[in-house]
């Protein structure tokens, strides 16, 4: 697959994922497997304002100006709903694709541990956005050379993944492909 295949394919995932989370955020929708334990009054908000525009803007190839809009809406999150809020683990997980956009992996990593941080204290063990961030930040970690330390934590993804959506789910295909690619990455072509 060339570069500019792989790149749509990435590009149409982060779109599919940010309406899955603008989704989570209406309360129509809170009783979801991966709800976790969203505000009411998240839906329509100003964080949830600055949250889709930064989202909307990453989307586009707009990294920067992303990272604006979505730090808005982190430090909004965070005053109103608590450091510890799945409504900031979203964002920080977005704020770390828009630091991996603009080639900042070390910074994106932090985003992305405290994301998964977040998402571990306040969701179930088997909630599939758990799953999410674990892919994110194994990602993150290949992108460093660090492939070693993302395979157990994509090997996680795909546990839970498989456990929620089945084994020849799209989600749990896709991160298959992550991990496969880690295995390649670190030497181990064999197991992928």
């Amino acid at each position: 697959m060339d570069d500019y295949v792989r790149e749509r394919l990435r590009r149409e995932d982060v779109i599919e994922a940010c309406c899955k989370i603008t989704v989570l955020a209406d309360p129509r929708f809170t009783n979801g497997p991966a709800s976790g334990s969203l505000p009411a009054d998240l839906a329509g908000s100003e964080t949830q304002t600055l949250f889709d525009d930064g989202a909307n803007l990453l989307y586009r190839g707009r990294p920067n100006k992303a990272l604006r809009k979505l730090r808005r809406a982190e430090s909004m999150a965070r005053v109103k709903y608590g450091r510890t809020s799945p409504v900031v683990a979203w964002i920080q997980n977005y704020v770390g694709a828009a630091l991996k956009e603009m080639n900042r992996f070390s910074e994106a990593e932090v985003a992305l541990r405290e994301a998964l941080a977040i998402r571990e204290e306040t969701l179930k063990p088997d909630d599939p956005l758990i799953a999410v961030s674990l892919n994110n930040l194994g990602d993150i970690l290949n992108q460093q050379d660090r492939g070693d330390e993302g395979l157990p934590l994509l090997a996680r993804a795909v546990d839970i993944e498989s456990k929620v959506y089945g084994t020849d789910s799209r989600d749990t295909m896709l991160t298959r492909t992550n991990l496969a690619e880690v295995l390649t990455d670190i030497g181990r072509r064999k197991e992928a």
